[in-house]
Protein backbone atom coordinates (compact mmCIF):
# COMPACT_ATOMS: atom_id res chain seq x y z
CA UNK A 1 0.00 0.00 0.00
CA UNK A 2 1.55 3.18 -1.12
CA UNK A 3 1.77 6.29 1.76
CA UNK A 4 -1.09 8.32 -0.24
CA UNK A 5 -3.78 5.27 0.64
CA UNK A 6 -2.89 4.56 4.16
CA UNK A 7 -3.01 8.49 4.72
CA UNK A 8 -6.35 8.18 2.90
CA UNK A 9 -7.62 4.99 5.15
CA UNK A 10 -6.57 6.12 8.11
CA UNK A 11 -8.18 10.02 7.78
CA UNK A 12 -11.25 7.37 6.20
CA UNK A 13 -11.13 5.28 9.36
CA UNK A 14 -11.32 8.20 11.97
CA UNK A 15 -13.71 9.78 10.40
CA UNK A 16 -16.00 6.89 9.97
CA UNK A 17 -15.27 6.54 13.75
CA UNK A 18 -16.18 9.89 14.49
CA UNK A 19 -19.26 9.55 12.39
CA UNK A 20 -20.19 6.30 13.99
CA UNK A 21 -19.70 7.79 18.03
CA UNK A 22 -21.78 10.77 16.79
CA UNK A 23 -25.17 9.17 15.36
CA UNK A 24 -24.88 7.24 18.38
CA UNK A 25 -24.64 10.05 20.60
CA UNK A 26 -27.37 11.65 18.61
CA UNK A 27 -29.46 8.91 18.93
CA UNK A 28 -29.10 8.45 22.46
CA UNK A 29 -29.68 12.55 22.67
CA UNK A 30 -32.78 12.15 20.71
CA UNK A 31 -34.17 9.57 22.57
CA UNK A 32 -33.28 11.25 25.91
CA UNK A 33 -35.14 14.41 24.50
CA UNK A 34 -38.44 12.68 23.67
CA UNK A 35 -38.72 11.19 27.08
CA UNK A 36 -38.49 14.13 28.30
CA UNK A 37 -41.04 14.96 26.66
CA UNK A 38 -43.36 12.28 27.41
CA UNK A 39 -42.29 12.32 31.07
CA UNK A 40 -43.34 15.97 31.21
CA UNK A 41 -46.65 15.41 29.95
CA UNK A 42 -47.59 12.79 32.65
CA UNK A 43 -45.96 14.99 35.56
CA UNK A 44 -48.98 17.24 34.55
CA UNK A 45 -51.06 14.71 34.57
CA UNK A 46 -49.98 14.00 38.52
CA UNK A 47 -49.85 17.52 39.24
CA UNK A 48 -53.49 17.90 38.02
CA UNK A 49 -54.49 14.47 39.58
CA UNK A 50 -52.86 15.63 43.06
CA UNK A 51 -55.42 18.77 43.39
CA UNK A 52 -58.69 17.16 42.80
CA UNK A 53 -61.03 16.57 45.64
CA UNK A 54 -62.08 13.86 44.11
CA UNK A 55 -60.23 11.47 41.41
CA UNK A 56 -63.67 10.91 39.49
CA UNK A 57 -63.45 13.82 38.57
CA UNK A 58 -60.55 13.43 36.76
CA UNK A 59 -62.19 12.13 33.90
CA UNK A 60 -63.23 15.13 32.34
CA UNK A 61 -59.78 16.93 32.38
CA UNK A 62 -57.32 13.88 31.21
CA UNK A 63 -57.57 11.78 27.96
CA UNK A 64 -59.23 8.34 28.37
CA UNK A 65 -56.13 7.20 26.89
CA UNK A 66 -53.93 7.84 30.27
CA UNK A 67 -54.84 5.71 33.25
CA UNK A 68 -54.59 7.25 36.69
CA UNK A 69 -54.23 5.29 39.39
CA UNK A 70 -54.18 6.28 43.60
CA UNK A 71 -52.35 4.45 46.13
CA UNK A 72 -52.15 4.55 50.33
CA UNK A 73 -48.43 4.97 51.73
CA UNK A 74 -48.01 1.32 51.45
CA UNK A 75 -48.82 0.54 47.80
CA UNK A 76 -52.39 -0.44 48.18
CA UNK A 77 -54.83 1.10 45.25
CA UNK A 78 -57.19 2.85 46.76
CA UNK A 79 -58.75 4.29 42.74
CA UNK A 80 -58.27 3.63 39.27
CA UNK A 81 -59.33 5.10 35.88
CA UNK A 82 -59.39 1.88 33.87
CA UNK A 83 -62.12 -0.07 36.95
CA UNK A 84 -62.51 -1.85 39.81
CA UNK A 85 -58.69 -2.26 40.41
CA UNK A 86 -57.56 -3.43 44.15
CA UNK A 87 -54.77 -4.91 45.68
CA UNK A 88 -51.42 -4.14 46.59
CA UNK A 89 -49.46 -2.06 43.75
CA UNK A 90 -46.17 -2.32 45.73
CA UNK A 91 -43.98 -4.69 43.89
CA UNK A 92 -44.45 -2.11 40.95
CA UNK A 93 -40.65 -0.86 39.98
CA UNK A 94 -42.08 2.67 39.63
CA UNK A 95 -44.28 2.83 42.52
CA UNK A 96 -41.66 1.46 44.36
CA UNK A 97 -39.13 3.65 43.08
CA UNK A 98 -41.66 6.45 43.83
CA UNK A 99 -41.94 5.49 47.65
CA UNK A 100 -38.31 5.13 48.04
CA UNK A 101 -36.38 8.26 45.81
CA UNK A 102 -40.22 10.30 45.67
CA UNK A 103 -40.89 9.22 42.06
CA UNK A 104 -40.08 6.38 39.44
CA UNK A 105 -40.71 5.26 36.10
CA UNK A 106 -40.76 2.25 33.78
CA UNK A 107 -41.26 0.48 30.66
CA UNK A 108 -43.69 -2.56 30.61
CA UNK A 109 -46.41 -4.50 29.97
CA UNK A 110 -49.78 -4.41 32.35
CA UNK A 111 -50.67 -7.54 34.31
CA UNK A 112 -54.01 -5.87 34.47
CA UNK A 113 -54.81 -5.81 30.42
CA UNK A 114 -50.97 -7.47 29.02
CA UNK A 115 -50.47 -4.35 27.07
CA UNK A 116 -47.22 -2.66 26.78
CA UNK A 117 -46.99 1.30 29.22
CA UNK A 118 -45.04 3.56 29.89
CA UNK A 119 -45.35 4.43 33.64
CA UNK A 120 -44.72 7.30 35.88
CA UNK A 121 -45.50 7.44 39.90
CA UNK A 122 -44.62 10.42 42.14
CA UNK A 123 -45.15 10.42 46.10
CA UNK A 124 -47.45 13.10 47.21
CA UNK A 125 -47.18 15.49 50.54
CA UNK A 126 -49.50 13.09 52.15
CA UNK A 127 -47.57 10.34 51.33
CA UNK A 128 -50.06 9.12 48.32
CA UNK A 129 -48.71 7.82 44.94
CA UNK A 130 -50.04 9.13 42.27
CA UNK A 131 -49.55 6.76 38.84
CA UNK A 132 -50.04 7.76 35.27
CA UNK A 133 -49.73 5.64 32.31
CA UNK A 134 -49.73 5.73 28.95
CA UNK A 135 -50.54 2.75 26.52
CA UNK A 136 -46.94 2.80 24.53
CA UNK A 137 -49.11 2.29 21.19
CA UNK A 138 -48.07 2.25 17.67
CA UNK A 139 -48.10 6.75 17.94
CA UNK A 140 -46.04 6.78 20.91
CA UNK A 141 -43.46 4.40 19.09
CA UNK A 142 -43.04 6.57 16.05
CA UNK A 143 -42.52 9.54 17.94
CA UNK A 144 -39.75 7.82 19.88
CA UNK A 145 -38.50 5.98 17.12
CA UNK A 146 -35.25 7.38 15.89
CA UNK A 147 -35.40 9.95 13.05
CA UNK A 148 -33.78 7.99 10.12
CA UNK A 149 -34.23 10.33 7.69
CA UNK A 150 -32.50 12.81 9.55
CA UNK A 151 -29.35 10.10 10.40
CA UNK A 152 -29.58 9.27 6.73
CA UNK A 153 -29.30 12.61 5.91
CA UNK A 154 -26.07 13.15 8.12
CA UNK A 155 -24.69 10.16 6.79
CA UNK A 156 -24.84 11.85 3.30
CA UNK A 157 -23.41 14.33 4.08
CA UNK A 158 -20.64 12.80 6.56
CA UNK A 159 -20.03 10.82 3.05
CA UNK A 160 -19.65 13.89 1.12
CA UNK A 161 -17.26 15.42 3.54
CA UNK A 162 -15.01 12.17 3.38
CA UNK A 163 -15.11 12.52 -0.37
CA UNK A 164 -14.01 15.85 -0.09
CA UNK A 165 -10.73 14.79 2.01
CA UNK A 166 -10.06 11.64 -0.36
CA UNK A 167 -9.69 14.30 -3.12
CA UNK A 168 -8.01 16.76 -1.03
CA UNK A 169 -5.53 14.48 0.54
CA UNK A 170 -5.28 12.96 -3.34
CA UNK A 171 -4.17 16.33 -4.69
CA UNK A 172 -1.89 17.44 -2.11
CA UNK A 173 -0.20 14.11 -2.46
CA UNK A 174 -0.38 14.93 -6.23
CA UNK A 175 1.22 18.22 -5.86
CA UNK A 176 3.90 16.84 -3.71
CA UNK A 177 4.48 14.27 -6.19
CA UNK A 178 4.93 17.08 -8.98
CA UNK A 179 7.50 19.00 -6.95
CA UNK A 180 9.01 16.08 -5.68
CA UNK A 181 9.90 15.03 -9.54
CA UNK A 182 10.66 18.47 -10.50
CA UNK A 183 13.27 18.21 -7.53
CA UNK A 184 14.28 14.76 -9.04
CA UNK A 185 14.36 16.40 -12.59
CA UNK A 186 16.79 19.08 -10.94
CA UNK A 187 19.44 16.74 -9.45
CA UNK A 188 18.92 14.91 -12.98
CA UNK A 189 19.89 18.13 -14.66
CA UNK A 190 22.55 18.91 -11.90
CA UNK A 191 24.26 15.31 -12.06
CA UNK A 192 23.84 15.23 -15.93
CA UNK A 193 26.03 18.72 -15.61
CA UNK A 194 28.28 17.27 -13.13
CA UNK A 195 28.98 14.44 -15.13
CA UNK A 196 29.76 15.84 -18.44
CA UNK A 197 32.03 18.12 -16.83
CA UNK A 198 34.16 15.17 -15.47
CA UNK A 199 34.10 13.60 -18.49
CA UNK A 200 35.45 16.35 -20.52
CA UNK A 201 38.88 16.24 -18.44
CA UNK A 202 39.66 12.22 -18.59
CA UNK A 203 38.64 12.57 -22.58
CA UNK A 204 40.38 15.63 -23.60
CA UNK A 205 43.53 14.40 -21.01
CA UNK A 206 43.27 11.35 -23.15
CA UNK A 207 42.67 12.68 -26.40
CA UNK A 208 45.80 15.15 -25.77
CA UNK A 209 48.17 12.34 -25.27
CA UNK A 210 46.91 10.13 -28.32
CA UNK A 211 47.66 13.58 -30.28
CA UNK A 212 50.79 13.73 -29.25
CA UNK A 213 51.98 10.45 -29.85
CA UNK A 214 50.41 10.23 -33.47
CA UNK A 215 51.66 14.45 -34.70
CA UNK A 216 55.23 13.93 -33.10
CA UNK A 217 56.16 10.14 -34.33
CA UNK A 218 60.16 10.94 -33.71
CA UNK A 219 58.90 11.39 -30.02
CA UNK A 220 61.79 9.87 -27.83
CA UNK A 221 60.41 6.37 -26.63
CA UNK A 222 60.97 7.33 -22.99
CA UNK A 223 58.60 10.31 -23.72
CA UNK A 224 55.92 7.63 -25.68
CA UNK A 225 56.18 5.41 -22.77
CA UNK A 226 55.00 8.55 -20.49
CA UNK A 227 51.81 9.89 -22.50
CA UNK A 228 50.63 5.87 -22.82
CA UNK A 229 51.17 5.85 -18.83
CA UNK A 230 49.05 9.15 -18.74
CA UNK A 231 46.83 8.06 -21.30
CA UNK A 232 45.92 4.59 -19.56
CA UNK A 233 45.78 6.36 -15.88
CA UNK A 234 43.04 8.58 -17.51
CA UNK A 235 41.31 5.21 -18.71
CA UNK A 236 41.46 4.36 -15.08
CA UNK A 237 39.78 7.18 -14.00
CA UNK A 238 37.28 7.42 -17.16
CA UNK A 239 36.76 3.37 -16.15
CA UNK A 240 35.71 4.43 -12.00
CA UNK A 241 33.95 7.78 -13.29
CA UNK A 242 31.57 5.04 -15.80
CA UNK A 243 31.17 2.83 -12.89
CA UNK A 244 30.32 5.14 -10.03
CA UNK A 245 27.68 6.89 -12.29
CA UNK A 246 26.29 3.46 -13.13
CA UNK A 247 26.20 2.12 -9.62
CA UNK A 248 24.40 5.29 -8.52
CA UNK A 249 22.10 5.62 -10.94
CA UNK A 250 20.80 2.15 -10.36
CA UNK A 251 20.54 2.76 -6.54
CA UNK A 252 18.46 5.62 -7.61
CA UNK A 253 16.27 4.34 -10.04
CA UNK A 254 16.01 0.48 -9.52
CA UNK A 255 16.75 -0.28 -5.82
CA UNK A 256 15.21 -3.34 -6.22
CA UNK A 257 17.83 -4.56 -7.85
CA UNK A 258 19.91 -4.42 -4.97
CA UNK A 259 18.56 -7.94 -2.55
CA UNK A 260 19.50 -8.06 0.83
CA UNK A 261 20.95 -11.39 2.28
CA UNK A 262 22.58 -12.42 5.99
CA UNK A 263 26.41 -10.82 5.72
CA UNK A 264 28.96 -11.65 8.21
CA UNK A 265 30.94 -8.68 8.03
CA UNK A 266 34.65 -9.65 9.07
CA UNK A 267 34.64 -12.16 6.34
CA UNK A 268 33.28 -9.50 3.95
CA UNK A 269 35.41 -7.25 4.78
CA UNK A 270 38.86 -9.48 4.66
CA UNK A 271 37.98 -10.09 1.25
CA UNK A 272 37.85 -6.17 0.41
CA UNK A 273 41.14 -5.53 2.40
CA UNK A 274 43.09 -8.64 0.89
CA UNK A 275 41.61 -7.31 -2.78
CA UNK A 276 43.29 -3.61 -1.91
CA UNK A 277 46.26 -4.74 -0.02
CA UNK A 278 48.74 -3.85 -3.02
CA UNK A 279 47.62 -0.50 -3.42
CA UNK A 280 47.84 -0.41 0.60
CA UNK A 281 51.00 -1.58 0.56
CA UNK A 282 52.07 1.36 -1.99
CA UNK A 283 51.39 3.90 0.27
CA UNK A 284 52.66 1.68 3.60
CA UNK A 285 48.87 1.99 5.03
CA UNK A 286 47.52 -0.75 7.23
CA UNK A 287 43.46 -1.52 7.75
CA UNK A 288 42.89 -3.02 10.94
CA UNK A 289 39.58 -5.36 10.80
CA UNK A 290 38.40 -5.48 14.59
CA UNK A 291 34.88 -6.23 13.07
CA UNK A 292 33.70 -9.32 15.64
CA UNK A 293 33.44 -13.00 14.26
CA UNK A 294 30.10 -12.87 14.76
CA UNK A 295 28.76 -9.75 13.69
CA UNK A 296 25.93 -10.33 11.02
CA UNK A 297 24.26 -7.64 9.02
CA UNK A 298 21.37 -7.34 6.74
CA UNK A 299 22.83 -6.06 3.53
CA UNK A 300 23.39 -6.39 0.09
CA UNK A 301 27.05 -7.50 -0.30
CA UNK A 302 27.58 -5.66 -3.48
CA UNK A 303 26.55 -2.11 -1.63
CA UNK A 304 28.36 -3.19 1.30
CA UNK A 305 31.67 -3.63 -1.33
CA UNK A 306 30.77 -0.34 -2.84
CA UNK A 307 30.80 1.07 0.52
CA UNK A 308 34.22 0.49 2.07
CA UNK A 309 35.79 -0.12 -1.45
CA UNK A 310 35.34 3.77 -1.44
CA UNK A 311 35.78 4.64 2.46
CA UNK A 312 39.59 2.85 1.94
CA UNK A 313 40.21 4.24 -1.64
CA UNK A 314 39.24 7.65 0.23
CA UNK A 315 41.68 6.76 2.54
CA UNK A 316 44.20 6.42 0.03
CA UNK A 317 44.24 9.20 -1.48
CA UNK A 318 44.00 11.76 1.20
CA UNK A 319 44.96 10.58 4.45
CA UNK A 320 48.63 10.18 3.27
CA UNK A 321 51.01 7.51 3.38
CA UNK A 322 51.96 6.05 6.47
CA UNK A 323 48.50 6.37 7.77
CA UNK A 324 46.48 3.69 9.13
CA UNK A 325 42.82 2.30 9.14
CA UNK A 326 40.88 0.81 11.97
CA UNK A 327 36.95 -0.92 11.22
CA UNK A 328 35.39 -1.87 14.62
CA UNK A 329 32.07 -3.04 14.76
CA UNK A 330 29.97 -3.64 17.94
CA UNK A 331 27.95 -6.56 16.91
CA UNK A 332 24.82 -4.57 16.29
CA UNK A 333 25.02 -3.45 12.65
CA UNK A 334 27.04 -0.21 13.80
CA UNK A 335 30.45 -0.28 12.33
CA UNK A 336 32.83 2.86 12.87
CA UNK A 337 35.64 3.54 10.45
CA UNK A 338 38.54 5.68 11.56
CA UNK A 339 41.89 6.86 9.58
CA UNK A 340 44.58 9.00 11.27
CA UNK A 341 45.50 10.93 7.61
CA UNK A 342 45.79 14.09 7.29
CA UNK A 343 42.12 14.93 7.74
CA UNK A 344 39.63 17.70 6.57
CA UNK A 345 38.82 20.69 8.74
CA UNK A 346 35.52 20.59 10.26
CA UNK A 347 34.05 23.21 8.09
CA UNK A 348 33.69 20.86 5.27
CA UNK A 349 31.98 17.55 6.87
CA UNK A 350 28.80 18.90 5.99
CA UNK A 351 29.90 18.49 2.08
CA UNK A 352 31.87 15.37 1.71
CA UNK A 353 29.00 13.21 0.99
CA UNK A 354 27.89 15.83 -2.38
CA UNK A 355 28.67 14.77 -5.72
CA UNK A 356 31.98 16.13 -6.93
CA UNK A 357 32.90 17.91 -3.93
CA UNK A 358 36.54 18.07 -3.57
CA UNK A 359 38.13 19.32 -0.14
CA UNK A 360 40.61 22.50 -0.99
CA UNK A 361 43.38 20.23 -0.55
CA UNK A 362 41.98 17.48 -3.09
CA UNK A 363 40.75 20.02 -6.06
CA UNK A 364 43.89 19.79 -8.06
CA UNK A 365 44.07 15.75 -7.80
CA UNK A 366 43.11 14.62 -11.38
CA UNK A 367 41.80 10.55 -9.71
CA UNK A 368 38.78 9.15 -8.84
CA UNK A 369 35.14 10.01 -9.80
CA UNK A 370 34.20 12.19 -7.93
CA UNK A 371 31.23 10.32 -6.36
CA UNK A 372 32.58 7.71 -3.50
CA UNK A 373 31.52 8.99 -0.61
CA UNK A 374 28.25 10.01 -2.26
CA UNK A 375 28.12 6.35 -3.00
CA UNK A 376 28.66 5.53 0.74
CA UNK A 377 25.77 7.52 1.78
CA UNK A 378 23.29 6.39 -1.00
CA UNK A 379 24.41 3.09 -0.11
CA UNK A 380 23.60 3.07 3.59
CA UNK A 381 20.49 4.70 3.34
CA UNK A 382 19.25 2.44 0.98
CA UNK A 383 19.59 -0.20 3.78
CA UNK A 384 17.44 1.76 5.85
CA UNK A 385 20.55 2.87 8.12
CA UNK A 386 22.64 6.07 8.55
CA UNK A 387 26.33 7.33 8.14
CA UNK A 388 28.02 10.19 10.06
CA UNK A 389 31.76 11.93 9.54
CA UNK A 390 33.18 13.37 12.50
CA UNK A 391 37.15 14.27 12.80
CA UNK A 392 38.50 12.27 15.69
CA UNK A 393 41.55 13.76 17.77
CA UNK A 394 44.29 14.51 17.42
CA UNK A 395 43.75 13.95 13.50
CA UNK A 396 42.12 12.35 10.61
CA UNK A 397 38.33 11.47 9.43
CA UNK A 398 36.00 9.00 10.50
CA UNK A 399 32.95 7.99 10.08
CA UNK A 400 29.90 5.25 12.15
CA UNK A 401 27.85 3.47 10.06
CA UNK A 402 24.66 2.00 10.89
CA UNK A 403 23.21 -0.84 8.05
CA UNK A 404 19.93 -0.35 10.27
CA UNK A 405 17.71 -2.80 12.03
CA UNK A 406 18.24 -7.07 12.12
CA UNK A 407 15.29 -8.39 10.21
Amino acid sequence: MTVKNRTISRICVIFVLFVAISLQLYRVSEQSRKKDIILSRMESYVAMAENVQSPDNLVEFIPGDIRITFTDSLGNVTFDSYGNVSGSHADRPEIREAMEKGAGVSLRESETSSLPYIYYARRCADGRIVRVAQVFDLDLQHFMRTDWALLSGIVALAFAAMMGIYILVDKAHRHERELSEQEKRRLKHEMTGNISHELKTPVASIQGYLEILVTHKDCPEDKKQFFIERAYAQTIRLGDLIRDISLVTKMEEVPQLFPMERLFLKASLDQIIEEMSDKLASEEMKCRNLIPEGCEINANSQLVYAVFRNLIENSLKYAGKGSEITIEGNGDGEVTYVDNGAGIAEEDLPHIFERFWRNKASRSDSTGSGLGLSIVRNAVLLHGGSINAYVPQPHGLGFVINFGKRN
